[in-house]
């Protein structure tokens, strides 16, 4: 399995995490295989991995095709979106599935000494950094549970 650190701000962290954000858009190509595991690090002030997310697909576009395409689930509106993307050529949309949250965050720095967060997203190749990630998952966020709807037992 294709394991990657991606650097996310704490708001858009929140977004993800409630449900309201199921894409991740970035304003590069991103080279990640569908069914990859993005591990999300809340930037400064946190400086956390707090959850993790199954890569549905990735889709490249001009800014407005992404839009149209996902506008709705971007969790910005489009003046964020197009102060964000800017004059980028493509953009990227990251498809995000099975947002679980860590038990507890984890301070990268404190498992692995040399750890830098990426500026924008980085394979994850560190064994001893994915084994304490791996024991922290914690429950996964289901759309029922997101909606407002009774959530599932675990």
């Amino acid at each position: 399995m294709t394991d990657i650190l991606m650097s996310i701000k704490p708001p858009y962290v929140d977004l993800i995490v409630s449900g309201c954000k199921t894409v991740e858009i970035r304003k590069r190509a991103v080279r990640a295989p569908a069914g990859a595991r993005i591990w999300i690090y809340a930037t400064s002030p946190r400086q956390q991995v707090v959850a993790s997310a199954r890569l549905e697909a990735v889709a490249l576009d001009t800014a407005d095709g992404i839009w149209s395409a996902f506008g709705e689930r971007v969790g910005i509106d489009r003046r964020e979106f197009d102060a964000y993307v800017g004059e980028a050529e493509v953009v990227a949309a990251l498809c995000l599935t099975e947002v679980t949250v860590l038990d507890a965050p984890v301070c990268p720095q404190g498992e692995a000494p040399a750890f830098r967060p990426p500026q924008s997203y980085a394979f994850l190749h560190d064994p001893e950094l994915l084994a304490v990630l791996e024991a922290r998952c914690g429950t996964e966020r289901s759309t029922a549970e997101t909606s407002g709807a009774i959530p599932r037992p675990n």
